[in-house]
């Protein structure tokens, strides 16, 4: 829906359109944005970063004097039994196609790793000649670099309020994806789910603050 509906959004200030107003929010999109944002630690079971990059957009939502109501997805519409079931498939092949592909990257820089240097008769030290096919250094790492800020961006984006890192400057968070292939990444980010410790632990900020929020009845798109 959202992609059929992108040629008609306009971007807006969203603190001089909704200042001193309430507005309601979809926390799934936000949980969803923030869990691709820091895919590998939530795909090992750490959702810190996600939960604090949701806290720390909430206060500024706050300090715009905009005011939130959250509202989280219930259970599956029965309607949808066949989307979410595709959807279902689609993840867990990323799932599996990720897996192989950490696995043979994983091969690879082993193989890429310079061997023990060795001294020749007059002491001069004599290394691995740099592969031809190896980009100068400092190249790809300024390429991943822009990449990440770019991706980074959009995922701060979530819809309703512009996310707090959008100086193009690269937030600790995104660090981890310069480990890995644009591929690898991307297919972490789908591999990615919202889970119930990440829900329950931003529900739970949302009460020590003090913000309302409300569970659907169903899902909703």
């Amino acid at each position: 829906l959202m992609q059929q509906l992108r040629p008609a959004v306009t971007g807006i200030n969203v603190y001089e359109c909704f200042q001193g107003k309430r507005v309601c929010i979809d926390a799934n999109v936000w949980m969803h944005a923030f869990a691709a944002t820091n895919a590998e630690q939530c795909l090992a079971g750490n959702h810190s970063d996600a939960l604090d990059g949701m806290c720390k957009r909430v206060q500024r939502i706050l300090e715009g004097k905009v005011y939130p109501i959250f509202v989280f997805d219930g259970c599956g519409i029965p309607a949808k039994a066949l989307t979410e079931k595709d959807r279902k498939r689609r993840k867990l092949q990323a799932q599996k196609l990720m897996v192989d592909a950490i696995d043979k990257h994983r091969v690879t820089s082993k193989k890429a790793q310079p061997g023990p240097s060795t001294s020749d008769v007059d002491g001069t030290v004599v290394g691995r000649q740099p592969d031809a096919h190896t980009p100068a250094k400092g190249h790809s790492t300024k390429e991943r670099d822009a990449k990440c800020a770019r991706e980074g961006a959009d995922k701060e984006e979530s819809g309703e309020v512009k996310g707090e890192e959008s100086t193009g400057q690269q937030p600790a968070r995104y660090e981890w994806r310069h480990k890995y292939s644009s591929k690898i990444v991307t297919l972490m980010q789908q591999s990615v789910d919202v889970t119930w410790e990440l829900t329950e632990a931003f529900i739970n900020y949302l009460r020590s603050i003090g913000i309302p929020y409300v569970m659907a009845p169903y899902e909703g798109d």
